[in-house]
């Protein structure tokens, strides 16, 4: 199917993510006016929203985790084999400083990790998900889904009312995904203005996005 021209893309879709604009932060969470989870009963609460697969084990994990680092460089060693540079992502990577939540999901049975993915704020309503990856051996039996779902409940958690996804023109697989889970096309944003490789993606979130996710 030819790709549709980048100027009509971009018009395509509701207009709900704003302007982002993201905040200067010094290296910790706090810095990014995220809403701490403070009793442990909230956060019993929002974990158990996590496991929306009865297979899997999703975790929330630092950004230094290193299950969480090798699966991060897995996905950038399949990215830059697809797009054929290791020059493909338009702005700064995500960091520790801007992540907000990073998830590994974990198969119960073996305890291998299957996927990963995390959470970056880009302004106090929104947030962009990052590094959202699948080990191949285990696609389409639903763990990127798991992981979506899993990442919606944190960024509710946090008081985020919309996500945010960015696809590149070699992840025709990750635009389709992106779009079964109710995601809809809007103007490219940050630093993915004027990229015409780049697709984006937003979604608003309510109270029943992660189960409604988890059943896609």
């Amino acid at each position: 199917m030819p790709r549709e021209p980048a100027s009509a893309r971009r018009e395509a879709g509701p207009a709900i993510l704003p302007t982002l604009t993201r905040r200067k932060h010094h290296g910790n969470h706090s810095s990014l006016g995220l809403r701490r989870i403070d009793t442990s009963d909230e956060t019993r609460r929002i974990e158990a929203q996590m496991q929306t697969n009865p297979r899997l084990n999703i975790r929330q994990v630092t950004w230094a985790n290193p299950v969480g680092a090798d699966l991060r460089a897995a996905q950038q060693a399949e990215l830059d084999s697809r797009f054929g540079s290791t020059d493909h992502e338009p702005g700064p990577p995500p960091s520790e400083a801007d992540t907000a939540v990073f998830v590994v999901a974990y198969e119960k049975c073996s305890g291998q990790p299957l996927g990963c993915g995390g959470l970056r704020m880009l302004d106090e309503n929104t947030a962009e998900i990052k590094r959202l990856y699948v080990v191949p051996y285990a696609r389409g039996s639903g763990v990127a889904s798991s992981i979506l779902a899993a990442l919606e409940a944190q960024a509710h958690s946090h008081g985020f009312t919309v996500i945010a996804a960015e696809a590149g023109s070699a992840q025709s697989d990750g635009r389709s995904f992106y779009e079964s889970a109710g995601f809809a096309p809007v103007p490219n944003f940050g630093p993915y203005i004027g990229i015409n490789e780049s697709y984006c993606y937003s979604k608003r979130l309510d109270s029943h996005s992660a189960s409604h996710t988890a059943m896609a």
